[in-house]
């Protein structure tokens, strides 16, 4: 092997911390991203809310490693998040596994799927005494990158899959046991390689 073709082979090893920043739009809030909501109540007559959702903003930070060839680039990434909507807000953990294949040979346009897990932990916003357990959720979808290879405008649209245990206290019953946040997301955001 020529010692230029080991310093190429080791450019691309090296050229491997991938920093995503991302914003998501979560069209998901009960109701599997067909609108919905949860609706908690007290003693008849005393007291009732509703909150109905119809998206959710979904900001992320994720770092990793990735791997490129002369066809596709392959990324490891995890991250974290804030998701919030009208009904509760959720710190969130997530692992991405990013198969692109490049659409021309520099790498400007690249599209390709991607899978992973995010673990929620969220918080209900509303008056009532209502708990929301954690839960990990699945995400995959497609994924494009356009721009240079070290810095990108990334875009993805995915499907997330995920349900929180609902349980209540004070007087306050929830007119479902589960909250399904399963819906569409489309991801918009940045991508730096180093």
């Amino acid at each position: 092997m020529k010692a230029e073709t080991i310093n190429n082979w080791w450019t691309t090893a090296l050229n491997i911390v991938v920093l995503s920043i991302a914003v998501a739009i979560l069209a998901a809030c009960g109701g599997g991203g067909s609108g919905g909501g949860a609706t908690a109540g007290s003693t008849p007559g005393v007291a009732s809310g509703e909150i109905e959702g119809f998206g959710s903003l979904y900001p992320t930070l994720k770092a990793g490693v990735g791997f490129e060839s002369e066809t596709m680039i392959f990324d490891i990434l995890g991250g974290v998040g804030y998701l919030w909507n009208d009904a509760f807000t959720a710190t969130t953990y997530s692992g991405d596994l990013f198969l692109r294949l490049k659409v021309d040979q520099k790498g400007v346009f690249t599209v390709g799927p991607h899978v992973g897990a995010i673990y929620f932990n969220p918080d209900w916003d509303g008056t009532a005494q209502v708990s929301l357990d954690s839960d990990t959720g699945i995400v995959g979808g497609i994924a494009f990158t356009v721009g240079s290879p070290r810095v990108a405008f990334s875009a993805a649209l995915d499907y997330v899959s995920a349900e929180f245990d609902v349980s209540t206290s004070g007087g306050w019953t929830a007119n479902e046991s589960k909250l399904d946040i399963s819906g569409f997301q489309v991801v918009l955001g940045v991508q730096f390689r180093f």
